[in-house]
This record gives structure tokens, sequence and C-alpha cells, in this order.
């Protein structure tokens, strides 16, 4: 494909994504519209949509991954002879990708880590609340020194 295809492929193809986009924003407003007008305790506030949460909720692995990944196939699209930069530039494309995956599950694992120390501190409080209602009772039903007579 030359330059001036491609061109033409995206003057077709992104004002109509832009024209299916926008009908899809306007049906929602007016089915939260609706939805609204009929239960008030709903809100006007749409929740966000599928796509939306798993974009905000992987932004830095699409961004660390996903970029060299699209580099790594404008490489393999446009065929240029392969040298000694184009394999190096390949391979710390990849060797990114493979960090950014590797980072990821880092981050999880720490998230994990910490939530399993914050349940340990709970546990751990809730010991000590049992300690000390426990020396409460034994102090309670501990025998009282017996008293003289005369006394």
């Amino acid at each position: 494909m030359s330059i001036g295809q491609l061109i033409a492929l995206g003057a077709i193809v992104v004002p109509a994504f832009t024209a299916f986009l926008i009908g899809y924003w306007h049906r929602k407003q007016l089915r939260q519209l609706e939805a609204y007008r009929r239960d008030p305790s709903v809100g006007l506030v749409p929740p966000p949509s599928v796509l939306w949460t798993f974009v905000t909720s992987r932004w830095k692995l699409l961004l660390t991954a996903g970029v060299p990944a699209l580099l790594i196939a404008a490489q393999f699209y446009f065929q240029v002879p392969v040298t000694r930069a184009t394999v190096l530039w390949m391979a710390l494309n990849v060797s990114s990708i493979v960090g950014a995956l590797l980072l990821e599950l880092i981050e999880k694992i720490v998230a994990l880590v910490e939530r399993i120390v914050s349940l340990q501190e709970k546990m751990v409080s809730s010991e000590q609340e049992h300690l000390d209602l426990t020396e409460k009772v034994a102090s309670a039903l501990l025998p009282r020194k017996p008293r003289g007579p005369g006394v």
C-alpha cells in the first residue's frame, strides 16, 4: 500500500468511526436520561463502559507493551532489508514487552503482599483484644484473699 492509499483509507475510516462513536454516546446519554426519568435514584452520570474500565486499569501495561508491539508490527509491515540496527531495534522492543509484563506481575505480587500484611495486622489487633479480655476474665475469677477473724 502506498502512502496515498493509506491516507485515503484513513480519510474514510476516521470519519466513519467518529460518526459511530458519537451515535453510541448519544444513545447512551438518552438511555441514561430515560432511566433517570423513571427512577431518580439511578443518577445522571452513567457508569463507565467496560472498555474504559479496562483501559484505565491497565493503561501502564498497554503503553509500555503496546507501543513496542506496534513498532514490531510496523517493522514487519514495511518490508525493509534486515540490518543490525533493525535486529537490535526488534530485540529492544521484545525485551521492553517482556519487561513490561514482568513489572505488571511484580506489581500484582506487591499488592497481594500488602493485602496479606493488612490482614495480619488485623489478626494481631484481634489477638491483642482477645488477650486483654482473657486477662480481665482471669482477674475476675481469681480467688479472693480469705478474711481473717475480726475483720
